[in-house]
């Protein structure tokens, strides 16, 4: 009744099916235009009229699976940089002497078979580390599962760092340690790969075709043109990680130029935004069937 009585002409669902959401309103359809988006999967709601997405996330061919219309945009997701954010720091392994990897999703998205692969990259490069940073991970019963976790997988605990919740600015600060930083699968990370693009690590993806959640990373890394740090296969993902060991001073370069290209290319997703709920407006307004959108 208040989005009625307010004149609403575009109603927005950033929740989905996460916890909070106001899907029940949504099915009374109080506004003309109503859509869903921005990081989490279509709910899959026939009152919801337009999904944001991106031709990787989503392609054409599996619009079928979907009752709401797709916006192609370039990333389905905004980011904003913090306004208190870390400096990008110099490569870590240069000071080391060694490299680090690091994961700092949530760890319920570590699947063991990302334990099994990464476990792998560690013993396949010598002195290697992996830092894990979670706020799940101020379990202290949960450290020593991972810690027995990978002991099993070969990996002493030596070469193993476990990071619990921190303020915002030391999370981030954490990629000052990361050299590369290792996605999750099946389940891919949104928010995370930005940050830690952001903050000049980049992000070694394993995609799947035939798994939408499995394009996440790759839906942010491609319009970045950072294609070559997806992987197809998992013998792949490990020659990706393997190559950049090998070439350091491409990884610094690359790490002083990341901010800005992030930075760059999210610029664009504001107004492709505001563009398509322009086109929305204007084809409601002109009584038109609901149809794909793409932005330019």
């Amino acid at each position: 009744e208040q989005i009625r009585n307010d004149e609403i002409d575009i109603l927005v669902d950033l929740s989905g099916h996460t916890s909070g959401n106001r899907l029940l309103a949504f099915g009374y359809k109080p506004a003309p235009i109503q859509v869903t988006g921005i990081g989490h999967d279509a709910p899959g709601a026939k009152t919801i009229d337009y999904r944001l997405t991106t031709l990787i996330k989503t392609r054409p061919e599996e619009e079928k699976h979907f009752v709401e219309k797709p916006v192609y945009l370039d990333f389905f997701m905004g980011f904003m940089v913090p306004l208190e954010t870390p400096s990008v720091g110099y490569l870590p392994a240069y000071e080391n002497g060694y490299v680090t990897f690091g994961c700092l999703n949530r760890f319920s998205k570590v699947s063991d078979e990302s334990l099994e692969l990464w476990s792998s990259l560690l013993k396949r490069i010598p002195n290697s580390k992996l830092l894990f940073k979670s706020s799940e991970l101020s379990d202290i019963e949960l450290r020593g599962h991972i810690v027995e976790r990978l002991s099993d997988l070969g990996v002493s605990s030596n070469r193993v760092i476990l990071l619990g919740r921190t303020s915002q600015y030391k999370h981030l600060n954490t990629y000052n340690q990361v050299d590369i930083s290792l996605d999750t699968f099946p389940y891919g990370g949104g928010a995370t790969t930005f940050e830690s693009l952001c903050m000049g690590t980049p992000v070694v993806s394993l995609t799947d075709d035939s798994k939408q959640a499995h394009r996440y990373s790759s839906s942010i890394l491609s319009p970045l043109d950072l294609n070559e740090w997806v992987a197809k296969t998992k013998d792949e993902y490990v020659e990706i990680v393997c190559y950049w060991v090998r070439n350091l001073g491409e990884l610094l370069e690359l790490r002083q130029e990341l901010r800005d290209r992030v930075l760059t290319g999210t610029a664009k997703f504001v107004p492709q935004v505001e563009d398509a709920y322009r086109e929305m407006w204007s084809r409601w307004c002109r009584g038109e069937e609901l149809s794909p959108i793409y932005t330019k």
